[in-house]
């Protein structure tokens, strides 16, 4: 039950958010980049938004240390949210060539896209398809930073990749 009330508050956030930045698009921006460094949301996004959800994460994380993998989940998605409240990511997402904080922004995140692959491929006995499927998105969507054309759809890509997670991260409760 927790999961979809985390999962109802992020939507709700969220879109209170992106609301508040007209200059923000769902399609071609990450989920980062709406508190992106500089923007005048940014300590809002990073406080009401990123923090509190890879907090209730890390407790799901704790919460499920009865088994290993599903912990490994949650805690590398916590890490990735946790990560983005303190490091927000420069304008533009720069994988490569940004500021320190960008470096550290990308590092978390690659930790939470990382573990989950790694967690996902421990679960893959009791998820089946839905795991190689989550899978196929994260890595569509870290593909799509770096080669120019699907670049400008990050943010559809990751938004797919998200929602991926968070339905398994359901499911595995």
């Amino acid at each position: 039950m927790i999961i979809i009330g985390l999962s109802l508050f992020y939507l709700v956030v969220y879109f209170y958010w992106s609301w508040q930045r007209s200059d923000y698009n769902h399609i071609n921006q990450t989920i980062s980049e709406l508190g992106e460094s500089g923007s005048k949301v940014e300590k809002g996004v990073a406080y009401t938004f990123f923090l509190p959800v890879g907090l209730v994460l890390l407790y799901l994380c704790f919460q499920s240390l009865s088994n290993q993998y599903v912990a490994m989940l949650f805690g590398a998605v916590a890490i990735g949210y946790i990560g983005a409240a303190f490091f927000p990511i420069d304008k533009g997402a720069p994988v490569s060539n940004g500021t320190w904080k960008n470096g550290l922004h990308n590092l978390f995140g690659g930790v939470e896209y990382i573990g989950a692959l790694a967690a996902l491929n421990y679960l893959k006995p009791e998820l089946g398809l839905l795991s190689t499927l989550v899978q196929a998105a994260i890595v569509i969507f870290v593909i799509g930073l770096y080669i120019p054309l699907l670049r400008q759809y990050r943010g559809l890509l990751q938004r797919v990749a998200e929602m991926a997670l968070f339905f398994v991260l359901w499911k595995v409760l």
